[in-house]
């Protein structure tokens, strides 16, 4: 009977299934995938720990280490015909002023028909080619700078901050 018993089990045992070939391939490029996703993402700085830097500041989130700010002064818009001579194009642009010291922010008030009037004549000499780029925004921000500070006559103004900034 033994021999039986033995008999009869090893018939009973079926040789174990194989995986099919194709789930193999789909699970490699699912892995190679998500992989190649992680890597452009790290690659890119949207994780990692240049990311958390970002999002933290620079140097973390340590209050000693965070970079001070000034005070921040709203200027109101400022509606413009650009200097395109092939088309008639508008710009809509809202600043803000980053002061040295909260102290400027009463000259600021004082001179806010000068530095309107300044930055009207500024935006509207511009064409939509020289300003529609980043580069083009950040030489129009130095030259506010320059101007407003010009007329404040002392270094008042250390950032100008676009809020808004329509080209229409």
């Amino acid at each position: 009977m033994t021999e039986e018993t033995i008999d009869k089990n090893e018939l009973n045992t079926t040789p174990p299934k194989k995986i099919p070939l194709k789930l193999i391939i789909i699970a490699i490029s699912v892995l190679v995938l998500i992989g190649g996703g992680i890597f452009g993402a790290m690659k890119f700085g949207l994780i990692g720990k240049k990311s958390i830097a970002r999002h933290e500041g620079e140097e973390g989130n340590n209050p000693e280490n965070a970079a001070v700010h000034g005070k921040i002064v709203g200027v109101d818009a400022f509606i413009v015909n650009l200097a395109d001579s092939e088309a008639n194009r508008y710009l809509k642009a809202t600043a803000q002023f980053e002061l040295k010291s909260p102290e400027f922010e009463k000259k600021i008030k004082e001179s806010d028909p000068l530095i309107r009037d300044t930055i009207l004549a500024l935006l509207s000499s511009k064409t939509m080619d020289q300003i529609r780029d980043i580069k083009g925004k950040i030489k129009l921000r130095q030259e506010i700078i320059a101007r407003v500070n010009e007329i404040l006559g002392t270094q008042a103004i250390t950032q100008v901050y676009f809020t808004e900034f329509i080209i229409q």
